[in-house]
């Protein structure tokens, strides 16, 4: 079944908004108001928009633009190197991406 690209935001809203909110209240624990974070792999943009709800200060990064949030938009990069210089960000968030990756 092909979803139209206009109903994915609902529909990976209702199914995964709920396990992305409980990964980030663990995540939580380790964060500071004030941090620059790093979201590595940002896939579909769901933790960097939910964090961004929550006030945080989030910077996702990508090889492709797959964001479903207006708000969300990755900077994309060869996957290799980060154009960021070191002590850039507080915090790096690297979460479901091994998986997709040739050579982790």
């Amino acid at each position: 079944m092909i979803i139209p690209n206009f109903l994915r935001p609902k529909i990976d809203e209702i199914f995964f908004r709920s396990k992305t909110e409980h990964l980030i209240l663990k995540i939580k624990q380790f964060l500071s108001p004030g941090d620059k974070i790093l979201d590595l792999g940002s896939g579909i943009g769901m933790f960097s928009h939910i964090l961004q709800e929550q006030g945080y200060q989030v910077t996702p990064i990508d090889v492709k633009d797959k964001s479903l949030y207006p708000r969300v938009l990755p900077l994309i990069y060869n996957g290799k190197k980060l154009p960021f210089a070191d002590h850039s960000f507080d915090v790096c968030l690297l979460l479901s991406v091994h998986h997709h990756t040739q050579n982790p």
